[in-house]
């Protein structure tokens, strides 16, 4: 994964991060419970600190951000996009308190996804090599972190009869 330089970080924030539209034409991102006037203090200082101190620039705009995110105590911050796990050491050093849950999907339920879309391969086969591909570069960074950081759970496991059971767990746990 290429460094992003501050610069670029700080327009992402205010622009892609702050609203995009899905393919099915809804809209997303921090517009959503966040004022742009909290994302413009988080980015300038963010670039104020981040050639003197860059971790503590970037949890800067977490913290700045994060509580707008969270209208109850109880609430957690919830990331789904799927290849963030590979990026779980540098959101561990960033964040070292947090708890990463990693939810797993079948990888042929992803292969049969990726049909049609833009960011994956249209042949099953190909699909399902790039979803191995993806789940080995997750074990991967996960492996080297103490154990109890990185919870993987079964998307599987959250359907059916026993599906709050395992919520309640998980809960418990973190």
């Amino acid at each position: 994964l290429a460094p992003v330089d501050p610069a670029t970080f700080a327009e992402n924030l205010r622009g892609r991060f702050y609203r995009w539209r899905k393919p099915s034409g809804i809209h997303e991102g921090l517009y959503r419970t966040v004022h742009p006037e909290v994302v413009d203090d988080a980015v300038a200082s963010y670039l104020a600190h981040v050639d003197g101190d860059p971790l503590g620039a970037s949890r800067g705009v977490v913290f700045a951000i994060l509580p707008h995110t969270l209208q109850h105590p109880d609430r957690r911050w919830i990331d789904t996009t799927p290849t963030n796990v590979r990026l779980s050491r540098a959101l561990h050093t960033l964040l070292p308190e947090a708890r990463i849950v990693h939810m797993m999907r079948d990888g042929r339920d992803v292969a049969v996804s990726f049909a049609g879309k833009k960011f994956g391969p249209d042949d099953p086969r190909e699909a399902l090599e790039l979803w191995g591909e993806r789940m080995m570069r997750a074990n991967a960074e996960e492996s080297v972190l103490e154990p109890g950081v990185v919870t993987r759970v079964d998307l599987a496991d959250w359907v059916g009869p026993e599906a709050l059971d395992h919520l309640r767990e998980l809960c418990t746990d973190l």
